[in-house]
């Protein structure tokens, strides 16, 4: 009698996304035709400072929102600490606001789903958010109701893709950690791609960013419950953004290939709405910008090619897909194409790039072993020694000191 074997396959699921509607074009145009089809008339912006007082771009979208325009807060500090998020609650409740748009990098963007928490829960002490952070893990069923009193439409001028995501960081400065808050309520509605408003976000910070999302493609083609769907999506953004990544820094003005990158960014995120879990980059990423207030595209730039050369032994199949989406050529491993990428882009590779304080090297060690992806990394994460393991790598890996010397000195002309 032969014996019929039935093929492996790993379970999966795709959730529906809260999005309604994503735009790319002019920001101001494309705001005024969502906030009429969603009929608000007290629209609150949070905006990234840079954009608020050294630009005219927000005061473009107030005189587009017109009479709708009930007020403007900036001064969201990077991993939106708890303090900055109340002060924008409080501004945004005093104002009467009934739909929130955020303009600005990942921290705005997060920060502003927190704000969208503090008003739908009535929340007006910092003590009070203990009770929405996760504890376990980003898919976890909330254990509180969002009243879906409030809603957020997003314009982003980064590449983390945080604005199609369910859930935020905001940072606890008394612990000096960052800290996750989940819930479908929180995930924003509407997204506006507009590439020329990218022009004003600083070199350094949209290539980092891109990386954080080349981070988001590998770890979710590195899955421990990655599937067909999202490795072929995960593949097609990981493709997109290397090429056309690289382009923007050649020539920064070329709007097509920032808003290739943008797409990409997008498509690299939908991995999450498939419930698929990223690992030890992004976790440790986590706790390095907490502790240490290391913006996160940096953190991906410094932690991915250790985290592809650690997980190597493990996942070699998934490497492999990962080596060729980025082009890498016959005996090129994923962590060497990958520290090829973040190189040509003038990124930082380890930690001396972006003066870590070494004081606070077993803290991160301890405090990752909290991040839920921490234990969803392809290869076992069983304790701080093997948290250890990859930051040591951080810690003596080759420098891209000159790159990054080079980054700054053509941000600051």
């Amino acid at each position: 009698m032969t014996m019929i074997s039935t093929p492996k396959y790993t379970p999966g699921v795709w959730q529906n996304s809260a999005i309604q509607r994503v735009y790319w074009g002019k920001a101001a145009e494309s705001l005024t035709k969502e906030v009429d089809i969603l009929k608000a008339t007290k629209c609150f912006i949070i905006a990234s400072e840079t954009l608020a007082t050294k630009t005219d771009e927000i005061q473009k979208c107030e005189k587009a929102l017109g009479t709708k325009h009930a007020g403007t807060w900036y001064g969201m500090r990077s991993h939106s600490p708890r303090e900055d998020v109340l002060s924008a609650a409080s501004a945004a409740r005093s104002a009467g606001a009934d739909l929130l748009l955020s303009i600005g990098g990942g921290s705005v963007t997060d920060g502003t789903k927190a704000v969208n928490l503090c008003l739908d829960q009535n929340i007006t002490d910092i003590e009070q958010l203990d009770k929405y952070i996760v504890r376990k893990s980003y898919f976890e069923t909330p254990n509180w109701v969002h009243k879906g009193s409030i809603s957020q439409i997003a314009i982003p001028t980064t590449l983390s893709a945080g604005e199609f995501t369910h859930f935020a960081g905001v940072t606890s400065r008394q612990l000096g950690v960052k800290q996750g808050i989940a819930h479908p309520g929180l995930q924003p509605i509407c997204v506006i791609f507009d590439p020329e408003l990218t022009l004003h976000t600083p070199e350094w910070l949209w290539l980092s960013t891109g990386i954080r999302s080349v981070d988001h493609c590998t770890e979710a083609i590195c899955s421990i419950n990655g599937g067909y769907l999202s490795t072929a999506v995960a593949s097609g953004a990981l493709r997109l953004l290397a090429k056309a990544l690289p382009k923007t820094k050649a020539d920064p003005s070329d709007i097509d290939a920032r808003l290739q990158c943008q797409i990409g960014s997008w498509q690299a995120i939908q991995t999450l709405m498939m419930g698929v879990h990223y690992g030890g980059s992004h976790a440790i990423g986590h706790v390095q910008g907490g502790t240490a207030n290391i913006p996160h595209g940096y953190t991906s730039c410094i932690n991915l090619p250790y985290i592809l050369e650690y997980n190597q032994p493990e996942i070699t199949n998934k490497c492999s897909i990962v080596a060729e989406c980025l082009g890498a050529g016959p005996g090129t491993s994923a962590a060497e194409a990958m520290d090829a990428l973040i190189r040509g882009c003038g990124m930082p590779r380890t930690l001396s790039d972006v003066d870590f304080p070494m004081d606070k090297f077993e803290l991160v060690c301890e405090v990752s072993m909290k991040e839920p992806w921490t234990h969803c990394n392809p290869r076992k994460i069983a304790s701080p020694e093997d948290v250890k393991i990859i930051m040591s790598m951080a810690r003596d890996g080759k420098p891209n000191k000159e790159a990054m010397q080079m980054l700054r000195g053509s941000a600051n002309k």
